[in-house]
């Protein structure tokens, strides 16, 4: 009953981690919207134009010598130049020349940078040079009005703008006015936990009572092993601890290692 005990703690920690990376996905309906486990979209619909940019050429905090312009949906030509076709482009605000730098078919969505979602695009042009365009999705429910704000080229032509708005929020701008609905991830984790230790108590003392005739605290299932435990992680800790302390204290004031 130890090692059964055992295993089921690690199996918890294993599923609930597995259901920490999966609810926070972010999976690609269409070039705009993605969907999380819960059942929640996220949307920029209502923030794109049809054929112009809703995000306007604005230049970053830190002034580059460049503008960016960028439209979530649909992609966008303007006439003349070489901006052809694109979610993003780059203007030069000397010369007024512009060029694509991402396009709506490349569009995914990355949930794995970090706490907000980032919608990122990519661009190859005719001399083989890859640009790379990364739209930090920054859910505030106060903001109805979009807030456009440009970081520029963050590594080698790899370009950051962060937007602030109430649609980048889960089912924060559903047309039907449904707002969250659907489970909250917490509130997922809180019904599995719950679910998976009633069945657990349940069928433990059933075995206890009826099969090995406890009695008084020994019904608990895996008792000896509940009861150890605060122990076990005490004793961890001051491993843990004891080590590092061995490991700081191995060197001497002057850097050098101490002889063994």
């Amino acid at each position: 009953m130890y090692i059964c005990g055992a295993y089921l703690v690690f199996l918890l920690e294993f599923l609930l981690a597995s259901l920490a990376l999966t609810a926070n996905q972010c999976q690609k309906i269409d070039e705009c919207s993605c969907s999380y486990a819960d059942g929640t979209k996220l949307d920029l619909h209502p923030l794109a134009k049809a054929d112009s940019f809703a995000f306007p050429y604005t230049a970053p905090q830190t002034p580059d010598g460049y503008a960016y312009a960028w439209n979530p949906c649909n992609n966008v030509t303007e006439s003349g130049t070489n901006c052809q076709y694109a979610a993003s482009c780059r203007k030069d605000t000397s010369s007024q020349d512009t060029i694509t730098i991402g396009t709506q078919a490349s569009a995914t969505f990355d949930s794995n940078a970090g706490d907000n979602v980032f919608l990122k695009y990519q661009y190859t042009d005719s001399s083989g040079y890859l640009y790379d365009v990364w739209v930090e999705l920054i859910c505030d429910l106060s903001k109805s009005t979009p807030e456009y704000t440009v970081l520029g080229d963050i590594s080698y032509l790899i370009y950051k703008y962060q937007v602030s708005s109430k649609c980048c929020c889960p089912n924060g701008c559903m047309s039907d006015g449904g707002g969250g609905g659907g489970l909250s991830f917490g509130s997922i984790l809180c019904i599995i936990f719950s679910v998976l230790l009633v069945v657990y108590l349940t069928i433990g003392v059933l075995y206890t009572v009826f099969i090995q005739h406890a009695e008084g605290r020994e019904i608990i299932p895996n008792y000896s092993f509940w009861s150890t435990l605060p122990g076990l992680i005490k004793d961890g800790c001051l491993y843990t601890w004891n080590t590092l302390k061995g490991c700081c204290s191995s060197t001497t004031g002057d850097g050098s290692y101490a002889k063994m």
